[in-house]
């Protein structure tokens, strides 16, 4: 893990009088997983859309890579690197796995040749090479999952933020994910960020742990220290070990 690809300060941002997001800073190096948790209402999400450009923080700056986004759409974004998935795969049904893998490698890439090399080395490396020609639509849910996820790293993101992966997976599904994940992780320069109600996932894949209550950062730590911290405990994961839910 290297310098900041992706970070945020004193973000804000107010509905109606409620106050969402209070003043968060955050941020993600490249090649670390950063889980962010919290309880229902606590403003993850609106958090993610500040960052991502689906919402616009009322105070506060966004960066990529040492370069300030705050004013770009979401669409720019994207197109600068910052790639974001959604709990639902969204992977495309009536195109084979293989096909979905080209379509998303081939704006960043330019050429068919070279989208199509580098979708078959993500079919292997996703351990999917025997589904190359199989629809979308004939997945199993998790194995959209897994395809998704390699979807959005065919785009060659330097930011991936990733919305509950492991939602509605059992959990040979759940460990493949987030064997994929963590060998994203050490093999490939992205920086992720990653949503999860998953305690064991977050608690066992991140490097370090963000956690939010009432729209403010209350904790930032290593997994182990998450665990220990007694804001965490009283706001949220109260006195089990991490089976609580984000």
């Amino acid at each position: 893990m290297t310098e900041d690809i992706l970070s945020a300060t004193g973000l804000v941002r107010r509905f109606a009088g409620v106050t969402a997001v209070d003043d968060v800073d955050l941020s993600v190096r490249t090649g670390e997983i950063l889980g962010l948790i919290g309880p229902n209402g606590a403003g993850k999400t609106t958090l993610v859309n500040l960052v991502t450009g689906f919402d616009r923080p009322d105070t506060g700056r966004v960066f990529l890579d040492g370069h300030d986004i705050t004013r770009l759409s979401a669409a720019q974004r994207s197109r600068r690197g910052l790639v974001r998935t959604f709990q639902g795969a969204r992977i495309f049904g009536r195109l084979t796995v293989r096909e979905n893998l080209v379509v998303s490698a081939l704006p960043r890439l330019g050429s068919r040749r070279r989208a199509e090399s580098r979708a078959d080395e993500l079919l292997e490396y996703g351990e999917v090479t025997a589904l190359r020609m199989t629809p979308g639509e004939r997945l199993s849910a998790g194995t959209q999952r897994i395809v998704g996820l390699l979807r959005a790293v065919a785009a060659q993101p330097s930011a991936l933020l990733i919305d509950e992966p492991a939602a509605g997976l059992n959990e040979v599904e759940s460990d493949q994910l987030s064997r994929l994940l963590s060998a994203i992780s050490e093999n490939m320069e992205i920086g992720m960020m990653i949503i999860e109600h998953d305690m064991k996932v977050i608690m066992s894949l991140c490097h370090r742990v963000q956690v939010l209550n009432h729209g403010r950062t209350i904790a930032v730590g290593s997994p182990d220290e998450i665990r220990r911290d007694p804001a965490v405990l009283t706001a949220y994961l109260g006195s089990s070990s991490g089976n609580a839910h984000a």
